[in-house]
């Protein structure tokens, strides 16, 4: 061991004739590992709950749109394109869809705007998860008169599973007074939870077959919906896509869908970190004061290891050692402890929330290793610049007037 680690080690250990100095070496390590503490939970609770969000906001949405690339009205012959789909990219599941918007109307509630989907169940099924999860009471066959309600949109037409609902879209029948709106009634077949408020207070879902009717789509869909194996490579097959049908089809993936919403997010976690990282630079300054204490206390000490040989690159190395030493303490406890606290705040969902306002029913805590590698760099960082003015002052210290001093 090199002198300058072990004088740094001994200047360190707690001693009852120093106890001011003892004092603030222990606040020090203490203002780090609190730091690092908030840090990492902070870290945690932003990867855990933004993963938790766009699970649920992905869950229950298609990975890949796929449009007409020539901004048509909808895709035609979508079953051969689909299955073309799925021959020449990594798709693992397409359905074509319609949609359009309607008002909705029961025995117990005026009319009310929704964003109406014409699905087939069954390959609608295999690209998004919200069917799955849905209370279906009544079977859904093709062109039937059925009808899936969003539980917000349930609620305001005041209707439960086998009552009737009527709707009304822009497509309607000729009449000697022209094309007029007709009413088409449904009987609600089962309710679904979206996930996300907006979303949950307009969607339905009817038969493609007589989606195409309502919407005079004919036998165009308006959209394919697909999904991928890994969500992560969502954004290399809408590429792939858009390069392979490049005047035919335009493909946008998930991220490319909630853009500002995922940007938002890497902005709120980036100032989250910089903002809590203030914590650790204000800890810092208990290092500075500790480390200056120290020089002056050890006036004497560095004045005989001045005249033994040392040099001002030997004692500022053993101070700057010091305040290292400090750091890396800190950051240890504060890193065990974040860590035991985030994963018990996930463990026992400590912290719910109300899931009528907020897509996820408790706040999620998930631990990455690289969050708290970037921890324990900014930690460590400021701890070393927070030495380096103190440890070059001792440096510096003209070792006969400190002997003649003391």
């Amino acid at each position: 061991m090199k002198y300058q680690l072990f004088i740094a080690l001994r200047y360190l250990k707690l001693k009852k004739r120093e106890t001011f100095l003892s004092v603030l070496t222990i606040i020090s390590i203490v203002g780090v590992a609190f730091g690092v503490i908030c840090l990492v939970v902070a870290q945690a609770l932003s990867t855990g709950t933004h993963e938790a969000i766009i699970d649920k906001i992905v869950g229950n949405s298609a990975h890949i749109l796929i449009y007409d690339a020539g901004y048509s009205n909808g895709i035609p012959d979508y079953e051969t394109v689909t299955k073309e789909l799925i021959e020449k990219t990594d798709i693992i599941a397409a359905s074509g869809v319609v949609f359009g918007w309607g008002l909705l109307s029961s025995s117990f509630a005026p009319y009310t705007a929704g964003f109406i989907y014409g699905i087939e169940p069954e390959s609608y099924r295999n690209v998004t998860g919200l069917l799955a999860n849905a209370d279906i009471k009544i079977s859904l066959k093709d062109d039937d008169n059925w009808i899936l309600l969003a539980n917000g949109l349930a609620r305001k037409l005041q209707v439960k599973t086998g009552e009737h609902v009527r709707l009304v879209t822009a497509g309607g029948s000729l009449t000697p007074v022209g094309l007029m709106p007709v009413p088409r009634t449904f009987i609600v077949a089962g309710t679904f939870d979206t996930g996300i408020w907006q979303s949950g207070e307009t969607w339905a879902f009817i038969s493609r077959t007589k989606a195409q009717r309502m919407f005079q789509m004919k036998d165009r869909v308006n959209v394919i919906q697909a999904g991928v194996k890994d969500l992560n490579n969502a954004h290399k097959v809408a590429a792939e896509i858009n390069k392979i049908f490049e005047k035919r089809l335009m493909a946008l993936d998930w991220s490319d869908m909630n853009r500002g919403f995922y940007s938002a997010l890497k902005l709120e976690k980036l100032v989250l970190f910089l903002t809590l990282g203030l914590i650790v630079l204000v800890a810092s300054l208990n290092i500075i004061s500790t480390l200056i204490v120290l020089v002056v206390q050890k006036r004497k000490s560095i004045g005989i290891l001045r005249a033994m040989g040392a040099d001002e690159r030997g004692i500022m190395t053993t101070f700057i050692l010091q305040g290292i030493v400090i750091g890396v303490i800190g950051t240890v406890i504060g890193l065990i402890i974040g860590i035991g606290l985030s994963v018990a705040l996930d463990h026992f969902q400590l912290i719910r929330l109300d899931p009528q306002v907020y897509p996820i029913e408790f706040i999620r805590f998930k631990v990455v290793f690289l969050d708290c590698l970037w921890v324990v760099i900014l930690a460590l960082a400021i701890s070393f610049v927070a030495t380096i003015y103190p440890a070059r002052r001792a440096s510096r210290l003209k070792p006969a007037e400190n002997l003649r001093n003391e």
